[in-house]
């Protein structure tokens, strides 16, 4: 297994993770944004690299899927993968998945259950044919109430627009960016269109703890942030306004020295 690194301020250069990619590749695989520094990649520009050599690419998209919209087969990719309580707004117990239809049939489960069947009622056990569909992975009852509580999040994204969503999300990435520059805050998170997310992380003035400005933030101010590899984390979505990262800021003018 081979790993890029990064820099001082999370970066990691794409190149750096093309030039791994070699003969001996089998599998490259990447988050879609990093969830430190809300750094975005290419994903079709890893696929045209991993195909090239045979490899396949596989995406966590747990922390972009819900806010950067994703048309799967348009990406390249051969699998992402996402949970679905974080930018899709479920609860725990579910996630959601994609396997394209170029490599599904060479893919065999690694475990089997009676829904690996393609007649999950044909219950004799002397014989098994899975599915064609990606339905060959699910092999045993699923979690149904949080699948239903992440498919209605599903579909409130859908009735509002991925392409609103996002425009939304960065709008109030900005308004972030404009508070943090207002308060003398370094920012880490890439600041280019191609590169950017929703995701800003802050560096804390020298000496002052991020986890514990998270902490009082959400205790005195009731404001819910994180605290991410030393760097305060603020990811805005849907459920947020303009008026809530005024009030972001204007809790940090009073908590920082």
């Amino acid at each position: 297994m081979r790993l890029a690194d990064h820099n001082s301020d999370l970066y990691t250069d794409p190149e750096d993770i093309i030039s791994l990619i070699d003969e001996r590749t089998s599998v490259v695989t990447l988050s879609h944004v990093e969830y430190s520094s809300g750094q975005r990649y290419d994903l079709s520009r890893f696929a045209k690299a991993a195909h090239s050599v045979g490899a396949l690419l596989v995406v966590d998209a747990t922390q972009s899927l819900g806010m950067v919209p994703i048309e799967a087969a348009k990406t390249g990719a051969d699998a992402i993968v996402s949970s679905g309580y974080k930018w899709l707004r479920g609860t725990y117990g579910a996630a959601v998945g994609y396997i394209s239809p170029s490599v599904r049939p060479h893919l065999y489960p690694g475990l089997l259950g009676f829904r690996s069947h393609d007649d999950i009622w044909d219950l004799q056990a002397d014989r098994l044919t899975l599915p064609d569909d990606a339905s060959r992975f699910e092999y045993t009852t699923i979690h149904f109430g949080a699948v239903l509580g992440l498919a209605a999040a599903v579909d409130e994204i859908y009735e509002i627009g991925p392409e609103k969503v996002w425009a939304h999300d960065i709008g109030l990435a900005d308004k972030v960016i404009e508070g943090a520059n207002r308060l003398g805050l370094s920012i880490v998170s890439p600041m280019s269109e191609d590169e950017r997310s929703a995701i800003v992380s802050l560096r804390m003035p020298e000496g002052v703890s991020s986890e514990n400005i998270a902490r009082r933030l959400q205790d005195e101010h009731s404001i819910l942030v994180t605290s991410r590899a030393g760097l305060l984390r603020v990811s805005p979505h849907i459920d947020n306004s303009e008026e809530e990262v005024e009030m972001l800021f204007d809790a940090l003018e009073i908590l920082l020295p």
